[in-house]
């Protein structure tokens, strides 16, 4: 029989939880009872959880590379090129990896990976290293997340237009993803525009929900049609 593989401890608890579900709807208790009509009334007395949820995380000192990448349980994270050789502090939690330097400022937090593999990258977690020091963006892993276009267009930025391109790609990313987040901000710049948070923000809903304006620009003739009605109105 070959052995079970799963893409994600997420995945494999799910598994689990159906397989004994499923064995529970058949079984039945001492009393004669069904399984899960036993075990809903252990839970009506058993104590309420903590309010606050526990943190299970260990947390370990590493150096991070000359390249940025630091290595956690024999598997590599990207942290970015502002972080190569340092001292930092690793949380590693069951599906997480977060990366601190000092002062417990957040560096990345990419999904932790188990086995051997690529480098893990977030680019979303790289963000706001980058929104804080944007001329590191051209040596950024970031880039290789990027669509080539918005990475040109970047690059020709100054250091407050790299850090407005940024952060609005990275708070529009936090409800729309970072592809739409940065598809949107790609738009802006074909436009000749520097990408604001509220153009992207609203061009990544869009473009994540696929409703993505076609042709790009707005027809705003309907409102010098009212414009010009008002202008009639007044002269009257």
């Amino acid at each position: 029989m070959p052995v079970p593989s799963f893409p994600s401890l997420g995945a494999l608890n799910a598994y689990l939880a159906d397989g004994c579900a499923r064995l529970n709807a058949s079984s039945r208790a001492r009393d004669g009872r069904p399984v899960p009509e036993a075990l809903a009334e252990d839970l009506a007395a058993m104590l309420s959880l903590p309010g606050t949820p526990f943190d299970a995380v260990r947390w370990v000192r590493a150096r991070s590379d000359k390249r940025g990448y630091v290595s956690v349980d024999g598997r590599e994270y990207a942290c970015g090129p502002a972080w190569r050789s340092r001292e930092l502090l690793v949380g590693v939690r069951v599906s997480s990896i977060e990366v601190l330097a000092d002062r417990g400022r957040r560096v990345a937090v990419p999904p932790r990976a188990f086995g051997e593999g690529p480098t893990v990258r977030n680019p979303l977690s790289l963000v706001p290293a980058l929104v804080a020091r944007p001329r590191a963006f051209g040596e950024s892993t970031i880039r290789l997340d990027m669509p080539p276009a918005l990475v040109a267009a970047v690059d020709r930025m100054d250091a407050a237009g790299r850090r407005q391109t940024l952060r609005a790609i990275g708070r529009a990313a936090e409800a729309s993803g970072f592809g739409a987040a940065c598809a949107a901000a790609e738009l802006a710049c074909a436009g000749g525009r520097v990408p604001d948070d509220a153009s992207v923000d609203l061009a990544a809903r869009r473009i994540s929900s696929g409703r993505a304006c076609p042709g790009g620009a707005a027809d705003l003739s309907v409102y010098d049609a009212l414009i010009g009605e008002g202008a009639v109105r007044d002269a009257g």
